[in-house]
């Protein structure tokens, strides 16, 4: 299950994930989604312009690590 945080319009992205399939959330607008959701709205984003990393689960753990010790 891939991570993904958004480029740009993050708001426009969340929607079109969350009304098209199931989407987990993490801290920093980080979100959890199936390949076959990504692939299908592959073509949508594009149109949109909107725009995404994928993110590793190390580079999440280490961003969850250093906002507890700057809490």
């Amino acid at each position: 299950m891939p991570l993904i945080q958004f480029d740009n319009k993050t708001a426009e992205g969340f929607y079109l994930l969350a009304t098209h399939g199931q989407v987990g959330g993490y801290p920093g607008n980080i979100f959890a989604v199936s390949d076959q959701l990504l692939k299908e709205l592959e073509d949508e984003f594009k149109v949109q312009g909107i725009t995404y990393q994928k993110i590793d689960m190390k580079t999440l753990n280490g961003r969850h690590t250093q906002q507890r010790k700057t809490a």
